[in-house]
């Protein structure tokens, strides 16, 4: 892959996958086939489009416009927060999903996460961290502990808000017509007398 000649030119490996009328092509320079399998390189790949759909949540949920410094530490870690609390969200939002027998698409995590962060806040002004401590208790939960009172505490627990808003399309428009040899009088258009050709053009509805 290059122009012959350009320093950078190298090697790749080109895998091809057929599915459902076309084809996915990945180009990799992981040339070892038996290190590498094919079966697993697609897989990776195919996992893309979720990954990128987290980015996205992140950015637009926590509005990352704005950053809490510049230097490359700063953004690491703010990276690192930002996915930790999207987990967090993702889980409270897995849970109500289940205690109300829907998708968890259905529920919007933007503003699941503003009535999380009013709730922390109300908790933060009211309790101190000492109090805090005192009702969460000390001891260590195990995983399936702590998923029983998730279910417990969020069982009954729903809000109207939460609920995210469906998806509007617009209903596709209608071919444009077009007058046949671009030309034509008011009586012939008026009486319907004039003949019409349809747009060649493809418009997205």
């Amino acid at each position: 892959m290059g122009a012959a000649g350009h320093p950078r030119r190298q090697y790749v490996r080109r895998i091809t996958l057929h599915r459902q009328g076309e084809a996915i092509v990945v180009v990799t320079d992981l040339l070892d086939a038996d290190t590498y399998p094919a079966a697993d390189l697609l897989e990776v790949y195919l996992r893309r489009w979720g990954i990128e759909k987290l980015f996205q949540r992140v950015t637009e949920v926590f509005d990352l416009r704005h950053l809490i410094g510049t230097t490359p530490q700063a953004t690491v870690f703010q990276a690192a927060f930002c996915f930790v609390l999207s987990n967090v969200v993702q889980t409270v939002r897995n849970y109500l999903a289940e205690a109300q027998r829907r998708l968890p698409e259905t529920i919007s995590t933007q503003r699941l996460f503003e009535d999380l962060t009013e709730e922390l806040t109300a908790w933060h002004k009211f309790l101190t961290p000492a109090q805090t401590r005192a009702w969460l208790g000390n001891g260590v939960r195990t995983a399936a502990q702590v998923q029983a009172h998730l279910r417990r505490r969020l069982a009954g627990l729903w809000d109207q808000h939460w609920q995210k808003a469906p998806t509007k399309r617009r209903p596709p428009r209608p071919p444009r017509q077009y007058l046949k040899g671009g030309h034509s009088s008011v009586y012939r258009i008026q009486h319907g007398l004039h003949e019409c050709a349809p747009d060649s053009t493809k418009e997205d509805g």
